[in-house]
């Protein structure tokens, strides 16, 4: 659905055509940030080439999240529509994606806890045997056994 920008308040909006599908395929996070700059900084851009470069505009059109416009059209003052589903599916994808790189790391923390608590336990095993081995190696030689000449460190 696209939405003139300023429609009265009050007004009655008709919508027709419209079609709901995923933007999988786009980087939901940058998109979501190239459409806050094209909202915020772009709108007052005069030159329309200017805009494209500072606003990601092409692939924000691409996605349907903002209507297409010609260059002559935008530097004459004219602005493009805006979709408001097509927005709402963007910042939902963008949460989607978020969450699912969150789970990654998440799941990754783990594994490498996980490796750390081994390296951690075989180390004091480590030092638990060396431990042994010298108050051992001290015994014998208390003993006066003649296998005391080995030295552990």
């Amino acid at each position: 659905m696209l939405v003139k920008a300023g429609a009265p308040a009050g007004g009655t909006i008709h919508v027709a055509d419209v079609t709901i599908d995923v933007l999988d395929h786009y980087d939901d996070v940058a998109l979501a940030r190239s459409y806050e700059m094209y909202r915020t900084t772009g709108l007052d851009i005069a030159d329309f080439d200017e805009m494209r470069e500072k606003t990601n505009y092409d692939q924000l059109a691409e996605a349907g999240i903002v209507g297409e416009i010609s260059a002559e059209e935008w530097n004459a003052g004219a602005r493009p529509l805006k979709s408001i589903d097509r927005n709402l599916h963007l910042l939902n994808g963008a949460a989607w994606q978020l969450g699912q790189r969150n789970d990654i790391l998440e799941a990754r923390l783990v594994e490498q806890q996980t490796l750390v608590t081994a390296l951690m336990l075989r180390l004091e095993s480590t030092e638990l045997a060396m431990a042994v081995l010298r108050r051992n190696q001290i015994a014998l030689q208390r003993n006066g056994s003649q296998h005391a000449s080995t030295t552990i460190h």
